[in-house]
């Protein structure tokens, strides 16, 4: 999804072209956090802390959509 992000920045105009390559950038360090902590969330299943793992996944996410907004403002 990302990379689409990437590619299709191409046909913007070249200042919105940094900033949709910073999101599209943010989104896949997003992705594989959120990955490493569905890792995570599984193996607390496992041992009964679901609860601790799901506010984990939702503070990375909440992290991740922070820094694109900063990110695409201060372009």
């Amino acid at each position: 999804m990302a990379f689409a992000a990437i590619k299709s920045a191409q046909h913007l105009p070249t200042p919105f072209q940094a900033a949709a390559q910073k999101i599209a950038s943010i989104f896949v360090s997003l992705e594989s956090s959120v990955r490493s902590s569905g890792e995570r969330m599984a193996n607390s299943i496992a041992n009964g802390t679901l609860v601790s793992a799901v506010h984990s996944i939702g503070q990375k996410i909440r992290s991740g959509l922070v820094n694109a907004v900063n990110s695409a403002t201060n372009t």
